[in-house]
C-alpha cells in the first residue's frame, strides 16, 4: 500500500491508499486474461513517463514556439475513463508523444499492408543527400521533396508506371550536429526502383546538394518494410546504449519539429487509400485494453508513481518500474541525474 495525498486528484481531498495492481498483483476479478492488458497498459505508461520527459525537456529548451503543443502532450492520456469494459482518454497525437506515435505506426501498417501485398515486385528505396545545419533544415527539406517529384516526373514522362508511397524523415547526426534529412519510398518495380535511384543522383546535383552512391540503397521489400517505412518521421531520441545526451540536442530537436509542424510527410503516388478511417485513429488509444472497473470509473496519471490511479479505491494501475539504466536514461532527458 502506497499512502497519497487525494489533493493529487482531481476533485478529492484528504488521503487515499495506492493499491498496486500488476503481473504479480492482477486485477481482484483473478481472470488471467486480464492479465496480458494490464501488461499492455503497464507498457503505456513507460512510453507516457519518456514522453512526457521529454516534452517537458523540449519546453525548457526550445524557443517557445511549440510550447503549447509540447504541454498537450504531456496531459496525453493523463487520465483513463471506464467505457464499456474498457479504458478511454484523451490524445495529443503530436508527433513526438512515444504513445501515439506507437498507435499512428500500427495503423499505418494495417492500412499500407494490402498496397505492399499487391505489388508484385515491391522494393523500398531510401535517397539522401549531405547533411545540412538545423538553421537550413526548411529548404533542405523543401529540396528533398523538389528533387523527389523531378524524378517522379520523369520516370512517368518515359513511359513507366510509377506507383509508390513516399515517407520524409528526418534525424539528427550527434557528431557533427548536423540534421539528415531522407526520403523513404515503398516502390513496385526493379528496374523503376533501380532508375529513382540513378535519377536522384544526377538531380540532387541541379539543386546544388551533394549525393553521394554509398548514401543511397535499394532492396526488395519484406515483411519488415512497412515498420522501416512508418516507425517515425522523426527520432526523437537517441538510443538507450547512448549513455550522455549531447548539449544542445533538444533545441535542435525542436527545430526539427518546427519545420516539419503542417508538412505532408506521407504521399501516395499512383494509386489512393481510403481516409475514411483516419479521424478514428485516436479515438481511443486503449482500444482493445480492458477493465473490470465500474461504467464512468476515472483513473488519473501520477509522475512519482509512474501510473494511475483509481478513483474512490486507490487501485493503481499500469504502474511500470524502470530499471537503474532506465530511470538514469530519464535523468538524461530532465537534464539532471
Amino acid at each position: 500500500m502506497i499512502p497519497i495525498p487525494r489533493a493529487s486528484i482531481p476533485g478529492t481531498r484528504s488521503y487515499v491508499s495506492i493499491t498496486r495492481t500488476s503481473r504479480q498483483n492482477p486485477i481482484p476479478d483473478g481472470r488471467s486474461s486480464y492479465t496480458a492488458d494490464l501488461i499492455r497498459l503497464s507498457k503505456r505508461a513507460r512510453g507516457k513517463d519518456l514522453s512526457d520527459t521529454l516534452a517537458r525537456r523540449l519546453i525548457r529548451d526550445g524557443d517557445g514556439t511549440l510550447a503549447k503543443q509540447y504541454r498537450d502532450t504531456v496531459d496525453c492520456s493523463g487520465t483513463l475513463t471506464s467505457r464499456d469494459g474498457r479504458w478511454e482518454s484523451r490524445y495529443c497525437r503530436h508527433r513526438w508523444c512515444i504513445t501515439c506515435s506507437k498507435i499512428r505506426t500500427a495503423r499505418l501498417i494495417d492500412k499500407y499492408q494490402p498496397t505492399l501485398e499487391g505489388m508484385d515486385d515491391p522494393y523500398f528505396v531510401t535517397l539522401s543527400f549531405q547533411n545540412v545545419y538545423p538553421e537550413a533544415l526548411p529548404e533542405a527539406v523543401d529540396d528533398t521533396i523538389r528533387v523527389f517529384n523531378s524524378c517522379k516526373r520523369s520516370i512517368r514522362y518515359l513511359g513507366s508506371e510509377f506507383v509508390a508511397v513516399r515517407v520524409l524523415e528526418v534525424t539528427i547526426n550527434n557528431r557533427d550536429h548536423t540534421v539528415h534529412p531522407h526520403i523513404h519510398v515503398l516502390i513496385n518495380g526493379a528496374d523503376t526502383a533501380k532508375a529513382l535511384r540513378n535519377l536522384w543522383l544526377i538531380r540532387c546535383k541541379k539543386y546544388g546538394r551533394k549525393a553521394h552512391s554509398r548514401g543511397q540503397d535499394v532492396r526488395p521489400a519484406n515483411g519488415k518494410t512497412l515498420i522501416e517505412l512508418f516507425k517515425y518521421s522523426v527520432k526523437g531520441l537517441p538510443k538507450l546504449k547512448d549513455r550522455a545526451i549531447p548539449s544542445g540536442y533538444f533545441a535542435t530537436l525542436d527545430l526539427v519539429f518546427q519545420c516539419l509542424k503542417g508538412r505532408r510527410l506521407i504521399q501516395t503516388i499512383g494509386f489512393t487509400v481510403s481516409d475514411a478511417e483516419a479521424d478514428d485513429a485516436f479515438d481511443d488509444l486503449t482500444n482493445g485494453i480492458r477493465t473490470s472497473e465500474a461504467e464512468g470509473t476515472v483513473a488519473v496519471w501520477l509522475d512519482g508513481i509512474r501510473g494511475w490511479v483509481v478513483d474512490g479505491t486507490g487501485e493503481l494501475i499500469g504502474a511500470y518500474d524502470p530499471s537503474d539504466k532506465y530511470q538514469k536514461y530519464l535523468a538524461s532527458v530532465r537534464g539532471f541525474a
